[in-house]
């Protein structure tokens, strides 16, 4: 080989090794936290491949993610967020079909803050084997985030409501529902900036169900976000607020008591404390927590503003796992 061409081989080589280094480097931190199994994975730097709308997601959920297509769509959530003392704790119930959770620990870039979200790893062809397979598909999590909170304190997590006909603005683009959850972890510091960050997209629920969102920030707003035929519906709270799967009309909050046991613990709960720490709001997850006939709560995840996040699998509120955003490991307690 001419001198030349050996020089241009070896700098194309060096530059696709830098490309490639972070998501590598990503991929290499996947580690299994508990036999359930939970896995944690640390994202450095910016992923790569990462689908910027909702048309690419679906082109990459059709090549490389079937199984997220194909998974069943019919059961339920609970959330909520609550003042503690100067923090705020948000807590979150994902009642589903059996999962693989991932923790991930997103590092904040200088446009973009850290972040620590969930992801069903399910929906990715993560089996839990630490396999390279397992770690490339599990890198796709970082645009499918479920529940999570940032360095800055916002929190926001998805729960499933009846479907709607959503109206297009041919002006904006549009984004699945948990791409503009990853936007919201990775761009917003307060619950204001979410609404704004939302209104700028269209929204598209695919692969999965219609969903409405708790978003909650360290001044202790939280808002409900739900996508109507008539556009985008903000429903408001301060220093405690919680949802579960029916839509919350602004108009009808009278009629809401009685349309799920689950949400009415919840209000119940708000109203009888004034403030409530971690381990109160995981408490209170469990005494929301579902056994149904194909489906149960997965996972009960609390986090507070501090940076913690503590994690209970499948019902068992005996054992916790504890993680912290800036941490690089998880702990069982």
């Amino acid at each position: 080989m001419k001198p030349v061409l050996r020089a241009m081989s070896i700098s194309l080589l060096v530059l696709l090794l830098a490309i490639l280094s972070v998501p590598l480097g990503s991929m290499n931190s996947l580690r299994k936290v508990a036999d359930y199994p939970l896995l944690e994975m640390d994202v450095y730097g910016e992923p790569f491949m990462i689908p910027r709308n909702a048309a690419e997601v679906r082109r990459m959920l059709e090549w490389f993610y079937p199984d997220a297509i194909e998974r069943p769509r019919d059961i339920a959530c609970s959330l909520a967020a609550a003042r503690d003392g100067d923090h705020m704790v948000y807590g979150r119930n994902f009642d589903w079909y059996q999962t693989v959770p991932i923790l991930f620990r997103v590092h904040p870039l200088q446009d973009r803050y850290g972040s620590v979200s969930l992801v069903d790893g399910s929906y990715l062809g993560v089996r839990g084997n630490g396999s390279w397979l397992d770690r490339f598909n599990a890198a796709g999590g970082y645009i499918a985030p479920f529940d999570g909170m940032n360095d800055q304190g916002l929190f926001i997590g998805i729960a499933m409501i009846g479907s709607f006909e959503l109206p297009i603005d041919p002006e904006k683009e549009t984004l699945t529902g948990v791409q503009l959850v990853r936007r919201i972890l990775d761009e917003c510091a307060t619950v204001e900036e979410a609404i704004e960050l939302i209104n700028r997209f269209n929204v598209d629920f695919f692969p999965g169900p219609h969903l409405h969102f708790l978003i909650a920030d360290r001044t202790g707003k939280s808002r409900v976000i739900e996508f109507t035929a008539a556009g985008v519906h903000v429903v408001n709270w301060d220093n405690y607020g919680c949802l579960t799967n029916f839509v919350m009309d602004e108009a009808e909050r009278d009629s809401w008591q009685g349309r799920c046991n689950r949400f009415d613990a919840l209000m119940a709960a708000g109203t009888e404390n004034e403030s409530m720490n971690s381990d109160q709001m995981m408490d209170l997850l469990s005494r929301v927590k579902q056994e149904l006939k194909q489906g149960r709560t997965e996972w009960s995840a609390v986090y507070r503003t501090d940076g913690t996040v503590i994690i209970c699998l499948g019902m068992d509120y005996s054992r916790s796992y504890r993680f912290h955003i800036n941490s690089t490991t998880g702990d069982v307690r």
